[in-house]
């Protein structure tokens, strides 16, 4: 099972990609995660003493391995950022399920986390900026888009289980 979520922090990609890849029997990746244990840091480590910019390549590589992988992949909310990391993902002729909600919703969900250097260094108001910027991205990025409030994780399986022959039919005719 090959399946990559994007969407905003706090959208629940991570529980997603658990339940998707626990439902399809397969594994699952949590693409930060996976970064921190290459790297033996935290983001916000990877963050204060490699930077932005440096993460963002982590990224990348660590997507070009792991989009070879039969994997369900939960991306950081930052992986639209990266113009080469969109074009991999675009051409990677995997399904890419976009987890959506109002910024409102995402930022109840993060803004208590120390975890998140974003959260940590933009504050509410910068974070509806970043939100904002990124959604368009989002949307073009996405095979199908799933708005997650008043969902439960169950709901949200059941949805990606009925789009997922539709897209692939269109990504296998896309890709011939």
């Amino acid at each position: 099972m090959q399946l990559i979520l994007i969407g905003f922090m706090g959208s629940g990609k991570t529980t997603i990609a658990r339940k998707v890849a626990h439902h399809f029997k397969s594994e699952w990746i949590d693409l930060d995660k996976y970064i921190m244990r290459e790297q033996q840091m935290t983001i916000n480590e990877i963050f204060a003493i490699k930077g932005q910019s440096a993460f963002r390549q982590m990224e990348f590589e660590a997507l070009a391995k792991l989009v070879q992988e039969d994997v369900v992949i939960a991306t950081g909310g930052g992986v639209v950022d990266d113009a080469q990391t969109r074009y991999l993902l675009e051409q990677s002729g995997i399904p890419i399920f976009y987890l959506n909600g109002s910024y409102e919703a995402h930022w109840r969900r993060v803004s208590r986390n120390d975890r998140r250097p974003l959260v940590n260094q933009l504050g509410h108001d910068g974070l509806r900026e970043l939100y904002h910027e990124r959604r368009p991205k989002y949307y073009r990025l996405a095979d199908y888009t799933i708005f997650f409030q008043h969902k439960t994780p169950n709901m949200m399986l059941t949805e990606i289980e009925g789009q997922l022959p539709r897209i692939q039919k269109k990504l296998a005719k896309r890709h011939a």
